[in-house]
């Protein structure tokens, strides 16, 4: 029996925390973060808790909040059975993934009816393309940057008309009825989402549309590449966003169970 096993039974019934929501990074990372946290507190039948986050608006969510703070326990150190600790990272990596289910996913990420019913489909059809930039361009010793090029050529050898996509970057954001919440970004995010096909940047805000959508999904192969950069696309959603060698995250291509 571990240490945290014995500590529970001093302490009241198992917890898992996720002090970190909302503090590390923007919608993408915190829906990646939520998720493990929320499936690993119920694989360990452990009561997460967490602080305010957007998610509790955007999806019919809620958990207790965080009474007190325990031990942190990194993303590269959690181990099955632990209790009565806070989770502290990304979790964007397969070992985290293999616990997961897009089938599950979907169902805990559905968005409010009063939230998706602002956002409806723009065409009958149409493909989606998300251009990365902002931090990005910045930090271009540490991230890739796909030159609108790579998309241009993918889109071609999918055989989608350039007049079908829409393109989803900082140039063309759209506004959004919910600023006031704190949810601007959802305009974007439907779009991404409700698309026909999607050509997602490596960038977890794309990866998540693209998993809670039904669209074909093209995904850039950034692998170990920092700045402006041409990468080939490939069918699926499993490409990674980053390099770890290059952010010193634990990031791998991330395999999706259904």
């Amino acid at each position: 029996m571990g240490w945290w096993r014995k500590k529970q039974s001093a302490s009241g019934p198992p917890v898992v925390t996720l002090s970190c929501l909302g503090r590390r990074g923007r919608f993408g990372n915190m829906l990646f973060q939520y998720s493990f946290a929320r499936k690993f507190a119920k694989l360990n039948n452990a009561e997460l808790q967490t602080p305010p986050w957007l998610g509790e608006t955007a999806f019919n969510i809620s958990h207790p909040r965080i009474r007190r703070p325990l031990p942190a326990t990194p993303d590269d150190g959690w181990q099955m059975g632990q209790v009565n600790v806070d989770l502290l990272g990304y979790f964007q990596n397969q070992r985290c993934m293999d616990l997961l289910s897009r089938r599950e996913l979907k169902q805990w990420l559905a968005f409010r009816p009063e939230i998706a019913s602002l956002f409806p489909k723009p065409r009958s059809f149409y493909a989606a393309a998300h251009l990365r930039r902002g931090d990005y361009v910045r930090e271009q010793n540490r991230f890739c940057v796909v030159k609108k090029s790579a998309y241009e050529s993918a889109i071609k050898q999918a055989g989608i008309a350039a007049a079908d996509v829409i393109w989803v970057c900082d140039e063309t954001a759209q506004s959004s009825p919910l600023e006031a919440q704190g949810l601007g970004f959802l305009a974007d995010f439907f779009t991404l989402m409700q698309a026909d096909v999607l050509f997602r940047a490596n960038s977890s805000f794309s990866w998540w549309a693209a998993t809670l959508s039904s669209a074909r999904v093209y995904s850039p192969v950034v692998e170990d590449k920092v700045g402006m950069q041409d990468v080939p696309f490939v069918p699926g959603n499993w490409p990674m966003m980053s390099h770890p060698s290059r952010t010193g995250a634990l990031s791998t291509d991330l395999h999706l169970p259904d």
